[in-house]
């Protein structure tokens, strides 16, 4: 029986973020809702560059007990032109001197502009599409995050 290999991690790019002040959105059951927009920022690293679009936002929820659960939706251009929707769920878990726990799973779907989508074609980032990533969340101050997201890989396998 051969042993697994655990699956390794290769930096993709960062997303640099920036924020809009929150907006209180209410209590529920779950806890205190809250809305907080993207304003923008930039797509940096070894496999993308580009600019994080104006518009989306973060529903983010307060558990109470030190506790938010995220739902991320907003949309990069690549500098190629290539809109990108990102999709980033994740948690962060407060500690005694800020997070001990911040972490994300983007997904991605790719846009084609006025080309028709195919299976035999899906272009340069199709990638995006057809791997996991894993993304570590670094607060710089209240309106600026930093996603470092890595894509996962099989133990020696090339990338996506």
């Amino acid at each position: 029986m051969t042993t697994p290999t655990p699956p390794v991690l290769e930096h993709a790019f960062d997303l640099e973020i920036d924020l809009a002040a929150p907006l209180d959105l209410g209590r529920s059951a779950a806890g205190a809702h809250w809305f907080i927009e993207i304003a923008g920022g930039r797509v940096t690293g070894p496999r993308l560059t580009g600019e994080v679009l104006p518009g989306g936002g973060d529903w983010a929820v307060d558990r109470g007990d030190g506790t938010w659960q995220l739902d991320a939706r907003y949309a990069v251009r690549l500098d190629d032109g290539t809109p990108v929707e990102v999709r980033n769920h994740g948690f962060y878990v407060e500690g005694e001197h800020g997070p001990r726990y911040y972490l994300t799973t983007p997904s991605f779907r790719v846009g084609r502009g006025a080309t028709p989508a195919t299976t035999a074609d899906d272009g340069p980032h199709g990638w995006l599409t057809r791997a996991v990533f894993v993304g570590e969340a670094f607060e710089i101050d209240p309106l600026h995050i930093r996603i470092e997201v890595h894509v996962v890989l099989h133990a020696g396998a090339a990338p996506a």
